[in-house]
């Protein structure tokens, strides 16, 4: 008893019709109306084990849990609502005791919200002729310890939609939530793990190229202030633009065919040669253009999620260590913790690893990635899947792997990353049962079904490429 004290998920991609945990329509559209059935593996399996050790954990979700990039927010809201109804007990009850949400890039939106809230809320105590402080960017990083807990009020108000919930908010983390052992000697950091890359930190990149004797942002709160809008836009609004939001999908889709994103390229020069007007044949003009923008194109895509050949690139590896070294130890530092021992705990690649990472300046720190429940490539690869991270009370954690693809294209599962300690020996004994098999019986047909309309709609036969 009492043994799962946390148990952290990420990825989810709600409502996005790549994603394992979204229902599809024969068609391949959203279906918003049945939560899917492989959502419903996944919570039996989760309800499974925490009512085998009675345990109601805290749940963090580690970002990117809405889509509301490359899907609407009401589609979004309602997966998101069929995921919470299946994480209850036989009799109902909710399987977790708190809800924190640390938002990710594809979400990052409703970390706007919930802090315009916050400050909406601040402006009401500041009386008439008082001084107003410019919003902030982050919450603190150990909210517990400082007893300012945010709340997303539109997903709480989904949360309590289903009365179940209604002794429960949906906190809201951004872009670190720390939690910390009684003695102060042990902490877990959860950061979506967006940061970890370069593309999202282009503003600050932008800025110290052309201005390059400026002073650099060492303090997360700067680099958010820096990059929150250029976040908000690419990866969290453009994709609900209207009749425009589609055809961003479509685009996105086709950035890892290549094939597919140099006729969609030379298309577009095409277009834009006919409108510049220039002298000579438009054709050679577009087809020059194209080959430039292919190129650029080619160096942007190359992200960590299509590195099929490492669980973390080396670009990425390095942007871990400086986001844990330069923001994350300045951010524990200003809230004065000084922990012995830290475990970091991210997603967004959606490829699950663990590894311990030796810092530069000393220690160690245990990295833990959870992965992702979605299938963005035609290919299968092995390093793609998802995990969740297990901590104890003393916040020893363990990671159990829930899916991994095979380059065969079916999926394995393997047991929990190896870890000495009461937690490991504990779950081990608990999932071998009949829910967890549906679980790793119903992924590998699901992962192949979205495989192949993700073919059909990069090469637009499917009837959701229109």
């Amino acid at each position: 008893m009492g043994i799962i004290h946390c148990v952290c998920l990420s990825d989810l991609h709600l409502g996005q019709n790549d994603g394992l945990l979204t229902a599809l329509q024969p068609d391949g559209n959203v279906d918003m109306q049945r939560p899917a059935a492989a959502l419903c593996a996944l919570c039996a399996a989760l309800r499974d084990l925490l009512c085998a050790t009675g345990d109601r954990p805290v749940l963090v979700l580690n970002g990117d849990i809405l889509e509301i990039a490359l899907a609407d927010v009401n589609v979004a809201a309602a997966c998101f609502q069929h995921f919470f109804d299946g994480m209850r007990t036989d009799d109902g009850r909710p399987l977790f005791s708190r809800i924190v949400f640390v938002p990710g890039n594809h979400d990052h939106h409703f970390w706007e919200l919930a802090r315009e809230s916050a400050y909406a809320a601040y402006v009401k105590t500041v009386p008439r002729g008082g001084v107003l402080h410019p919003p902030w960017h982050v919450s603190n990083l150990f909210v517990d310890r400082r007893q300012r807990r945010l709340v997303s009020l539109l997903l709480t108000d989904l949360l309590h939609r289903n009365p179940a919930y209604a002794g429960l908010d949906v906190e809201v983390a951004y872009p670190n939530l720390g939690f910390m052992t009684d003695d102060g000697r042990r902490a877990v950091v959860f950061h979506h793990g967006h940061y970890l890359e370069e593309i999202y930190r282009a503003m600050t990149t932008a800025a110290d190229m052309l201005f390059p004797h400026r002073t650099r942002p060492v303090h997360v709160w700067d680099l958010e202030a820096e990059n929150f809008a250029w976040i908000d836009f690419f990866w969290s609004t453009m994709g609900r633009s209207g009749r425009v939001g589609p055809l961003v999908q479509r685009v996105y889709n086709c950035l890892g065919d290549k094939q597919a994103r140099a006729e969609r390229i030379l298309v577009a020069m095409e277009s834009l040669m006919g409108r510049l007007d220039l002298p000579g044949p438009d054709a050679l003009y577009a087809r020059g253009a194209a080959g430039m923008a292919d190129a650029l194109v080619e160096r942007c895509v190359q992200n960590e999620r299509r590195d099929t050949a490492n669980p973390l690139s080396p670009a990425c590896f390095n942007g871990l260590v400086d986001y844990v070294e330069t923001f994350v130890t300045r951010q524990m530092n200003s809230e004065s913790a000084c922990p012995e021992e830290l475990t970091f705990i991210f997603g967004h690649t959606h490829k699950p690893d663990v590894r311990v990472v030796r810092m530069p300046a000393g220690g160690d720190v245990h990295c833990y990635n959870t992965g992702g429940f979605v299938v963005e490539e035609e290919v299968p690869s092995a390093v793609h899947g998802a995990s969740a991270v297990l901590l104890d009370k003393g916040l020893h954690a363990v990671s159990l792997q829930l899916y991994r693809e095979t380059a065969s294209g079916g999926t394995v599962s393997s047991p929990l990353e190896e870890a000495a300690c009461p937690l490991y020996d504990r779950v081990a004994s608990l999932i071998a049962t009949d829910a967890w098999k549906r679980w790793h019986d119903i992924i590998p047909g699901e992962t192949e079904h979205r495989r192949r309309l993700l073919a059909g709609r990069i090469r637009g036969t499917s009837e959701t490429a229109d």
